[in-house]
């Protein structure tokens, strides 16, 4: 099969390709070898050919294509073929040559039999930190139907989400519009920093529950972005009951620079907080306005149509910020 007539130079930057990117990746397709079978045209051209970071539809294309006349009596194409080395360059398989056992059935028999041995190796492996070691693995006192895991041990899991070069890309997001948005360990540690700060600011004190909501779309994040959804709607109630009890005006500084912090994570965009209350107050290239009428926004005292009429900034970033912050 002729993979590259799939294709055409101005359809790939259609899709979003820079121009030289089209032309190496319409050169590569050319020099693709033939195979005798769908699973050896596409492991090739997922390792040689495509990149992660080229559109969504490319990789998707390429796959339907190259599995066109695919038997489905012998199940689905597969996406992801394993390598013949995939032993020693995959976690597991290193933890097997680790550990000494031959097949993954061994392992897995291993883990039934020696479950604290297994806990213990599998802390290890995935070098987990604790802020307070554990006294046992796990404490059996109560009898096996009530085992007390690593008891004495205190844990805050961000000590050891964090522990990778902060440059190292910890996410990479394919949106259903082809887009690929990559974000670092240094930038998601920073956004779970102001998370964090806002909750404290709000009065959230350790060991307070704090509920988690991601909506179902592409523009859903990592697990701090669900607890920013969350806080957020707890701080929009709570100025509605401010607002509706006429206590103090919702355009003091202490109140507004959380929520707009918060928005700002959930939205991508940076707060710009000025000195003045009096000043405008901006979320990326969209300006909200005066901390009066940002407060108000903020806690959809308008609709998505109103949102819009008062604040200024690229129109298709208004819009999307309209959406999210007026009232239904």
């Amino acid at each position: 099969m002729n993979i590259k007539e799939h294709f055409s130079l101005e359809d790939l930057i259609r899709r979003g390709m820079p121009h030289h990117e089209a032309i190496d990746l319409l050169r590569n397709l050319d020099a693709t070898p033939g195979f005798a079978d769908e699973l050896s045209q596409w492991s090739y051209l997922s390792r040689q050919v495509l990149r992660p970071h080229h559109p969504a539809s490319v990789h998707e294309d390429l796959f339907q294509e190259t599995y066109r006349t695919w038997d489905l009596r012998k199940g689905p194409p597969p996406a992801w073929i394993p390598p013949d080395d995939i032993r020693s360059r995959c976690n597991l398989g290193r933890l097997l040559d680790r550990l000494g056992f031959a097949t993954e059935s061994e392992f897995r028999a291993w883990s039934v039999r020696d479950r604290a041995g297994f806990w213990a190796a599998m802390v290890h492996a995935l070098a987990i930190q604790f802020d307070r070691p554990y006294e046992a693995v796990v404490d059996l006192t109560d009898g096996p139907e009530r085992p007390r895991w690593f008891p004495g041990a205190m844990l805050n899991i961000t000590a050891s989400c964090f522990r990778a070069d902060p440059e190292a890309i910890a996410l990479r997001q394919h949106t259903e519009r082809g887009e690929v948005r990559e974000l670092t360990y240094g930038a998601l540690e920073r956004l779970c920093n102001r998370v964090a700060n806002s909750l404290a600011s709000a009065g959230v004190a350790p060991g307070e529950s704090v509920g988690l909501f991601g909506a179902r779309q592409d523009e859903s994040s990592p697990f701090w972005q669900a607890i920013a959804r969350e806080y957020l709607e707890r701080w929009i109630h709570h100025s509605q009951i401010r607002r509706a009890l006429g206590l103090n005006s919702l355009a003091d500084r202490q109140f507004l620079v959380p929520g707009i912090e918060i928005v700002g994570a959930i939205a991508r965009m940076e707060p710009d907080i000025p000195a003045s209350l009096d000043s405008a107050w901006t979320l990326g290239p969209v300006t909200l306005g005066p901390a009066e009428q940002t407060a108000a926004i903020l806690t959809r005292a308008y609709t998505a149509e109103q949102v819009g009429d008062l604040v200024a900034g690229p129109s298709e970033t208004v819009q999307l910020l309209a959406a999210g912050l007026g009232r239904p």
